[in-house]
């Protein structure tokens, strides 16, 4: 219902802030509710970061989204000494929020839109040093889907895999892709594996 709600451990409601609708995942960084939402009055989307002070939820900012962020789970992180947000839009953008200085950094990676739930796993998946965000990625807005790997240090697509995921003999209908690309190491060769 456009509001922010924060619950104690008995779920007693603690405080409850109108924030317009809320999009994607939001995520919770050094005390910061972070997430995006379109206001009813204003059809604009925005980053918000919130926080709870004692009881009571305050804004601690906004930045006013260019592209529709309807799609974009956000990961927060330390990245080289600064905190940032990473997300992807609805316009196939990968956005880096410095929280810091309140700066919004979006990169293309597409001309199709985004149509799925996008939020990225986090790591160095290439072992070169730098750390990438992977996302779920349509590279052509057909039916399969595939990987984006965007290097968050020198701020490019390093790779993309498209139709890893795509339907079989005009089973598009079927085809429902789900959660999100996770990183771990599986085989214990110290290396990031995709999941």
């Amino acid at each position: 219902n456009d509001f922010l709600k924060i619950f104690d451990y008995e779920l007693n409601l603690i405080d409850e802030k109108y924030v317009g609708t809320i999009f994607g995942q939001p995520t919770i960084f050094n005390g910061k509710i972070i997430f995006n939402s379109r206001q009813k009055n204003n059809p604009s989307d925005y980053f918000f970061a919130y926080r709870l002070n004692d009881s009571n939820l305050q804004q601690s900012f906004n930045i006013t989204l260019n592209n529709d962020a309807e799609f974009g789970g956000i990961k927060c992180l330390n990245l080289n000494g600064i905190n940032s947000c990473v997300f992807k839009d609805k316009l196939n953008y990968v956005h880096i929020v410095n929280i810091d200085s309140k700066i919004d950094d979006a990169y293309k990676t597409s001309d199709f839109n985004e149509t799925r739930q996008t939020v990225p796993a986090i790591g160095d998946i290439d072992n070169d040093g730098n750390l990438e965000a992977v996302f779920w990625f349509n590279n052509d807005s057909g039916g399969g889907y595939g990987f984006l790997v965007f290097d968050l240090i020198d701020r490019n697509v390093d790779w993309i895999f498209d139709n890893i995921f795509t339907s079989f003999s005009g089973l598009q209908s079927t085809f429902a892709l789900k959660g999100q690309p996770l990183l771990a190491d599986l085989n214990n060769d110290n290396k990031p594996d995709l999941n």
